[in-house]
């Protein structure tokens, strides 16, 4: 990759790992416009490392509260908050479960998949987007959420390791068909990206290491710089685009943009 092309995919997978578009199937459809392989694990492991850290300081703030709300609330005796709080954390805890086990047997069985399977699972992707859109919008929090809900959201995040579902997005699209409101599916499923990029991080650290990585170091060092500034300013800015667009407008525009991306990524398989 030149250096455009570094800065370039940084930023795209970077923007995409934590709104509601699949990052994977974006790097794949610039790996095949630049015409790069797909085994340089340091390049992904840079992505997911500053990617991490843009989400971390971008949503500092709310996850700061979420953290001190609940050591105050316990401190102070301040009952009502103590017990949302514990109710928050064990339901992202029973999500966190199923979510990182799919992603693991999807690592270890299913690995890297095609283009037309790729295709199918961008236009499914789109079609859970786009179907809380339209059902009566619910107004549960946590408390009023089963343990079956949490599994349900975890499983959904899970299939991110499948290269064309958004973790974000199905966590969001899950929780809101069972009933949660917008605003507490987004906190669920950003909890939840943590321990997801964690798992991927440790991932691509695996592969670097130990595994047969025939174009690691391609991109050499001014270029994986620029790829790490990118991928953390895309991040960064992914956090309030995806606030906005959850608790001002709706999901739409991403399912209408995951159909697009499906419909480009098989002329480009065309050609």
């Amino acid at each position: 990759m030149n250096w455009f092309q570094c800065i370039l995919y940084g930023f795209v997978l970077g923007i995409s790992e934590f709104i509601p578009v699949s990052s994977g199937a974006q790097g794949t459809v610039l790996q095949l416009l630049f015409g790069t392989g797909k085994n340089d694990a340091i390049r992904e492991l840079i992505v997911h490392i500053f990617s991490l850290l843009g989400f971390l300081i971008a949503w500092r703030n709310p996850l700061s509260q979420l953290i001190n709300n609940r050591y105050i609330s316990s401190r102070s005796g301040n009952r009502n908050r103590h017990i949302r709080e514990n109710h928050d954390s064990r339901f992202v805890r029973s999500a966190m479960l199923p979510m990182l086990l799919i992603m693991i047997l999807s690592f270890y069985f299913w690995g890297s998949i095609s283009v037309i399977p790729m295709v199918i699972m961008l236009i499914l992707n789109g079609i859970l987007l786009y179907l809380p859109e339209r059902m009566l919008q619910g107004n549960k929090s946590s408390r009023s959420m089963s343990a079956l809900d949490a599994w349900l959201v975890g499983i959904a995040g899970g299939l991110s390791a499948t290269l064309g579902f958004s973790r974000v997005g199905l966590c969001i699209s899950s929780a809101q068909m069972r009933g949660a409101d917008r605003k507490n599916a987004l906190n669920w499923a950003y909890m939840l990206s943590i321990p997801a990029m964690l798992l991927f991080i440790a991932t691509d650290f695996v592969m670097l290491v130990f595994g047969s990585q025939t174009q690691a170091y391609s991109t050499g060092f001014g270029g994986y710089l620029l790829m790490a500034i990118s991928s953390f300013v895309g991040s960064y800015l992914s956090v309030y685009l995806l606030r906005n667009a959850v608790l001002n407008r709706s999901l739409s525009a991403f399912a209408y943009y995951s159909w697009g991306t499906a419909l480009f990524l098989f002329i480009l398989y065309l050609l």
